[in-house]
């Protein structure tokens, strides 16, 4: 036991729903600690779960006949021909991966990060839970390769910690794309039935909606951004325990609705209690949003498209539909697409100024025109600013972890 936890408790070995998740994605396992911390049986359980994963790993290839011959002059060589196993896996379309080394510091998982970033692997960084892994003394008793002592001291003190650029939880391919056709689908809706919508996004252009904002393969909710640890209490956001215990473990993720701009085109999410513990996301409004919603006059812009619109204050049902979430947690999207030019960080600050248009429309249902059809309200606030509110949720398997 470390800790109170076993060596094997990580959620990708332990927990039903998150396997079932592995083996529907494509997932890259990267192995990380000082030779004899437990790597190897652990590297040994994930082939036990998952069978059909391709291990890579430089001590494959000072394997002889069944017997470990190690030379030093071909290190080099060695990882050589584990980045070839890597490469030729990803090629071949294999779904898991294990990259078995110590890779101890950075450098020597950008060949395997990069990789996963080209073939759209998710990835987990996989730390031993032993005991003894910071132990100079058990670590030279057991490493089966009589690496020596000063050899392990040398990795352990130049062990480097590895924040991603986020944190978030991710769709695999499959609902990737299932998720971009439907926010398309309500995308193509909401042009239809507002036409200045329409004229504003399209600008007397004819591409079809795809064009409009063109997508991404894999899709994800961001829970952290973190620039690589530039970003201020990064470091200790990842450091965190339940971050640490949660990557790796599947999470069920609600999709409540959908948000077009003429900038973006995003999925709104709701997050359980258990996601809002990972998530770390400023999301209150700046000064810059206030402002520049002050000078959309939604008012003159909205209010005066739909003269039949209800007069007065919503009931407590209508509030709960079309302000379905406000405060922590509030920001938590999908990037569907942007528009060409536009970065996809821009979906957030576009989510925030129409959580704030729904506000507003609260206190004066006059500033929005809704639009029923057989599935989703669609509403227009002006300016540009839209959202489909579903009847019912959408839920799609994620996987929490980094983004490197």
């Amino acid at each position: 036991m470390a800790n109170g936890k076993t060596t094997t408790d990580f959620p990708f070995l332990q927990h039903s729903r998150s396997v079932a998740h592995v083996n529907n994605a494509k997932v890259m396992f990267i192995m990380r600690g000082a030779p004899g911390s437990g790597k190897s049986s652990l590297s040994k359980k994930l082939k036990e779960v998952y069978k059909k994963a391709v291990s890579c790993s430089a001590d494959d290839y000072y394997m002889q006949n069944g017997v470990y011959v190690f030379d030093p002059l071909q290190h080099k060589t060695a990882h050589l021909y584990c980045h070839d196993l890597a490469a030729r896996a990803c090629d071949n379309q294999r779904h898991i991966l294990i990259i078995d080394n110590t890779n101890i510091r950075q450098w020597e998982m950008r060949y395997y990060l990069d990789l996963a970033r080209e073939h759209n692997y998710d990835v987990v960084l996989v730390e031993p839970k032993t005991p003894w892994r910071h132990n100079i003394d058990e670590l030279a008793r057991r490493n089966k390769h009589k690496v020596p002592r000063e050899v392990i001291q040398r990795k352990l003190d130049t062990f480097e910690e590895m924040v991603p650029l986020y944190y978030g939880w991710f769709l695999n391919a499959r609902d990737s794309q299932t998720l971009l056709q439907l926010g398309r689908y309500y995308l193509t809706e909401c042009l239809r039935k507002f036409p200045e919508l329409n004229r504003l996004i399209r600008k007397d252009r004819s591409e079809g909606v795809v064009d409009l904002f063109p997508g991404h393969d894999k899709l994800h909710c961001t829970a952290k951004f973190c620039d690589r640890g530039k970003v201020m209490n990064s470091l200790q956001y990842s450091r965190r325990d339940v971050i640490r215990d949660s990557c790796g473990k599947a999470f069920h993720l609600d999709i409540i609705g959908f948000m077009v701009t003429p900038q973006t085109l995003g999925a709104r999410v709701k997050l359980n209690k258990a996601m809002l513990s990972l998530y770390d996301n400023d999301d209150e409004m700046t000064d810059e949003i206030v402002g520049a919603l002050g000078a959309m006059s939604l008012k003159d812009s909205a209010g005066a498209q739909d003269k039949r619109s209800r007069k007065g204050k919503h009931s407590a049902k209508d509030q709960a539909l079309f302000c379905p979430t406000y405060g922590c947690g509030s920001r938590a999207h999908i990037t569907l697409g942007c528009a060409p030019g536009v970065r996809a960080s821009q979906t957030g600050f576009d989510q925030m100024e129409i959580i704030e248009c729904e506000q507003q429309a609260i206190r004066d249902p006059t500033l929005a025109k809704t639009v029923k059809n057989e599935t989703a309200y669609f509403r227009y606030y002006g300016n540009g600013r839209s959202a489909i509110y579903l009847d019912k949720s959408v839920q799609y398997s994620t996987l929490f972890t980094g983004f490197y």
